[in-house]
């Protein structure tokens, strides 16, 4: 069972590092994929979607800029042998009022080989 630090980093009842483990695991690995990459880390620079793609105008064209991305991520986890994207459950949804932009699917884990659901929002501009 794979385990790992949480993330924003916290310490533990027992003042130890906070970790966390299996679908806990697998979700924060898929969301930081599928968030902002800026940081400061000279090796971790585009492993996220980009601050435009986070909030830029709900349109076709962003759809598609995140689908691929989003396909891109995929294909690197299913050849390390963690997920596999079910690409037919993609379901996009829009809440008009607070200006975010919904993207659901499932995954299967490759260890469990247990499908799990997983949803990201974006904000975007009106």
């Amino acid at each position: 069972m794979s385990k790992g630090i949480k993330i924003p980093v916290q310490v533990d009842g027992t003042g130890r590092i906070a970790t966390i483990e299996s679908d806990e695991l697998n979700r924060q690995l898929i969301a930081t994929a599928l968030s902002d990459d800026e940081n400061e880390n000279a090796f971790q620079q585009q492993i996220g979607l980009g601050e435009t793609m986070v909030f830029d105008q709900d349109t076709p064209v962003l759809r598609a800029k995140i689908l691929r991305r989003l396909f891109t991520i995929f294909l690197d986890f299913e050849s390390r042998k963690l997920f596999r994207l079910v690409r037919e459950t993609i379901e996009w949804s829009k809440d008009i009022e607070n200006g975010d932009l919904t993207l659901g699917f499932y995954y299967i884990d490759l260890e469990s080989d247990n499908p799990q659901s997983f949803k990201k929002t974006f904000t975007t501009r009106i």
